[in-house]
């Protein structure tokens, strides 16, 4: 067995070996506080040491957003069709992993996204001379690839917080609707098709 659990005040902790460090040479461990009874503390360290053993144990401490993309795209790619593949990598290469790439995976916040969604429907789109924002439609889709990431992130590696899910991207509101009587331009919806 490669953990073990024990009494910590009222709680139970179940701890796991991670190994070696390979810079350091120091013994790793991680550590899942709060459980209410030994059992569960037990169920919980079997089910941690099962996806240590299936490869899809991910140390958020250490593993930064763009490591975890990486690893995501590569179990993705089976299950989808090539050119939906392609869509996800460019979606992430170009217009999210150079913002929030290098954080932490579980540093990530909804702020972060609100930021990152901000930034994209004003200045995302780069190809050409000057900047201009994404549409609203394609930072959805960002958004809806994010919340991917983060929900098989849950899915694969110890429960946290899923900031995509929490977050919605803002909708940048129509300009030009002062031609409406009584300026109620923002309440009325376009039914144009504009």
């Amino acid at each position: 067995m490669r953990g073990s659990v024990f009494k910590r005040g009222t709680t139970w902790t179940a701890s796991i070996y991670l190994g070696r460090d390979p810079v350091t040479g120091r013994k790793r461990y991680k550590q899942y506080n709060g459980f209410r009874t030994r059992k569960l503390a037990e169920d919980g360290l079997v089910e941690q040491l099962e996806r240590l053993r299936l490869g899809e144990y991910v140390d958020p401490g250490r593993t930064t957003f763009g490591q975890f993309v990486e690893r995501w795209l590569t179990a993705k790619e089976p299950t989808v069709r090539a050119t939906t593949f392609r869509s996800y990598k460019a979606t992430l290469d170009h217009h999210v992993l150079p913002h929030i790439g290098g954080m932490r995976l579980d540093k990530v916040s909804g702020l972060d996204l609100a930021a990152l969604y901000a930034g994209l429907l004003d200045e995302g789109y780069r190809k050409g001379r000057s900047p201009r924002g994404l549409s609203p439609a394609s930072v959805r889709y960002a958004h809806r690839i994010i919340k991917q990431v983060f929900g098989d992130a849950v899915r694969w590696g110890p429960p946290r917080p899923e900031p995509g899910r929490r977050r919605r991207p803002a909708a940048r509101q129509p300009e030009g609707d002062e031609h409406l009587v009584g300026g109620a331009g923002a309440a009325v919806p376009d039914r144009c098709g504009r």
